[in-house]
């Protein structure tokens, strides 16, 4: 019989398929105890203890290894950097890729909009991605 060893446990079983392909693609066997429980019904996942990751007794100290890498948030939180007024963003600030490109952000405002208008009128933010280190970053002006 297979001696399995739970290593880490999720609330939901997409959570955990992400690193366990990962960690399969490194040639560990893994199974994910309680998963389908929890695909059919997601509520039961606090009850029955999430979805745990398990491997093999002699592949423990790899798997740890991997698992160690993965963050919960894959993108890093939005940054806030201060500018003067006559200064322009080239390269990234986190770094200093020049893959750094200007993006509108619309998250809250349009929800906001259509809850109370009917409407989406998209009301944009401007932020900059860096496409290398994937930071976000929103840019203020100094006040002279």
């Amino acid at each position: 019989m297979l001696d399995f060893t739970t290593i880490k446990v999720f609330e939901y079983p997409h959570e955990a398929q992400i690193i366990k392909n990962k960690l399969e693609a490194e040639g560990i066997y893994v199974f994910l105890k309680d998963e389908l429980t929890i695909q059919t019904d997601n509520f039961l996942s606090n009850a029955i203890g999430g979805v745990k990751l398990q491997v093999k007794a002699k592949d423990i100290k790899k798997a740890k290894e991997i698992v160690s890498l993965f963050k919960k948030d894959a993108y890093p939180e939005v940054k806030k950097i201060t500018i003067s007024q006559n200064e322009t963003i080239k390269n990234c600030p986190n770094c200093s890729s020049n893959e750094l490109r200007a993006t509108k952000n619309t998250k809250g405002i349009v929800g906001v909009l259509l809850l109370f208008f009917g409407l989406p009128l998209p009301i944009y933010k401007k932020e900059y991605h860096c496409f290398n280190c994937y930071q976000d970053f929103k840019i203020t002006f100094k006040k002279n």
